[in-house]
């Protein structure tokens, strides 16, 4: 996950819907947040109700990415198991 900007109407995020953690806050929305700063060796830790932005927003900030991370984020389902890469034991 990739913070991008904060405000007083929360934290914004992007994550892939059809990826295995948009799947869990899908069918969870509570979620947790946890920052850790290696200066001060604190960690703060966030809670709250996690909602989809604007389509528009999110179709914003897909097109602003690199033309290659967009092809790779479109191509790439990073969370499932690849059958070629699997150990046989």
């Amino acid at each position: 996950m990739l913070m991008k900007s904060h405000s007083e109407e929360g934290i914004t995020f992007y994550t892939n819907y059809s990826s295995r953690k948009g799947q869990e806050i899908a069918d969870n929305p509570q979620v947790a947040l946890l920052f850790y700063w290696q200066p001060l060796y604190l960690q703060v830790r966030i809670e709250g109700k996690a909602v989809k932005t604007d389509p528009k927003e999110s179709e914003e900030y897909f097109h602003s990415r690199p033309k290659s991370n967009q092809l790779s984020a479109a191509t790439s389902n990073q969370d499932e198991v690849v059958e070629s890469m699997k150990v046989n034991r």
